[in-house]
């Protein structure tokens, strides 16, 4: 999300980091960094970030379905407007890292 003022930001960070969503998941909300300012050392993710739906109609079901081959999913969201029309892209928060990563892996190995 961007903010329009720095301070806003940090607000959103102090009051959401480490928020507890359901009982197998925790939000973690930090400032975004480029990939060439992150560090080297492996992270742990379990959220991907999906863009590019292949219909107008995708919905949640939808996204959960695509996913759930790779591991449990504590949930899958399609991003929608204020219309409730899809903004044609979503998130899916796995249980586990290594179903996020798997996921990843054979999604960008088929583009």
């Amino acid at each position: 999300m961007l903010f329009s003022k720095e301070e806003f930001a940090q607000k959103a960070i102090e009051s959401l980091d480490g928020k507890k969503l359901s009982e197998d998941c925790i939000l973690k909300v930090q400032r975004y960094l480029k990939s060439d300012q992150r560090g080297t050392s492996k992270k742990l993710f379990n959220n991907l970030f999906v863009k590019q739906f292949p219909r107008p109609e995708f919905t949640d079901e939808d996204l959960k379905k695509l996913f759930e081959p790779y591991g449990e999913i504590i949930s899958a969201i399609v991003m929608r407007n204020q219309g409730g029309f899809s903004l044609g892209f979503g998130f899916v928060c796995f249980k586990y890292p290594e179903s996020a990563e798997r996921a990843l892996a054979d999604f960008q190995s088929s583009v």
